[in-house]
């Protein structure tokens, strides 16, 4: 039984349409040349399976491993349908200073040393994430018209803070991982809850009337969560507070809830 299958799709017509087919293979690997505004149309399986996006490639892992498909040289947009198993899609981003936005119909990937990479969200995915490895990146997360609800904090033993933000649609949640700089979430409408939770470092949660922000290890990182958000809630720190909690205030729309009591 072959593991692996090599394909290479160069000088096409512009209107050609391949449809790869492959039986007993554990890996394909699909090279395109002079692949500006081509389209790539991956299916999931029956298990759950990951999605992923890079400037690099383009990558379907089916049932946890098993298999996967690798496209390589891709220019255009990447078009993926979920239809069975918890979905994961992961966008990854470049060297530069790139932008992350991700909403419940779409999510791009900016680069700033290439061209934009995003994933249309066919059927829906249960979780898509976005993932910064170096430069100073920024994420802006956009809501529904549900009931959306944000949690922040960085898990014990690590360094950068992952934000989670589940949607009432789908996808289920996106999340955020890896060193983004500066992540900005804006929920639409319904009733919304955004939950900060402190790190190992020093840290300042600010509540504004516009905003309520959180700088995790003095400024190095920064989660905001605009003013449409009707519930804020600090949780109680998990170890000493080395940082600090100040509010400017006044006529803040959202209601301030103690993790302690709920109040």
């Amino acid at each position: 039984m072959a593991n692996e299958g090599n394909i290479v799709l160069s000088n096409a017509p512009a209107t050609a349409v391949y449809s790869i087919a492959a039986a007993n293979v554990k890996t394909v690997n699909v090279q395109i040349d002079d692949g500006a505004g081509d389209m790539a149309n991956f299916y999931d399986g029956s298990g759950n399976d990951t999605f992923e996006v890079s400037l690099d490639g383009t990558n379907m892992v089916y049932r946890d491993g098993a298999s996967r498909v690798n496209v390589a040289g891709l220019q255009g947009y990447v078009l993926n349908v979920s239809n069975t198993g918890v979905d994961t899609a992961v966008i990854l981003d470049g060297t530069g200073d790139d932008t992350f936005t991700a909403a419940d119909t779409a999510v791009f990937m900016s680069y700033e040393s290439g061209p934009s990479r995003g994933v249309g969200m066919g059927a829906g995915f249960e979780i898509i994430e976005g993932r910064s490895r170096s430069g100073n990146d920024t994420a802006i997360l956009t809501g529904t018209a549900g009931n959306d609800s944000l949690f922040s904090d960085i898990p014990a033993g690590g360094t950068t803070p992952i934000v989670r933000f589940t949607l009432a649609g789908a996808p289920t949640m996106i999340v955020t991982s890896g060193g983004f700089k500066t992540i900005t979430v804006q929920p639409l409408a319904g009733t919304d809850t955004a939950t900060f939770d402190d790190g190992p470092g020093n840290d300042a949660l600010t509540l504004a009337q516009a905003y309520t922000d959180m700088k995790y290890s003095g400024t190095a990182y920064r989660v905001t969560a605009d003013s449409a958000f009707e519930f804020v809630t600090p949780m109680q720190p998990r170890r000493t507070l080395k940082g600090s909690i100040s509010s400017t205030c006044t006529t803040r729309p959202a209601t301030i809830r103690s993790a302690a009591n709920g109040a």
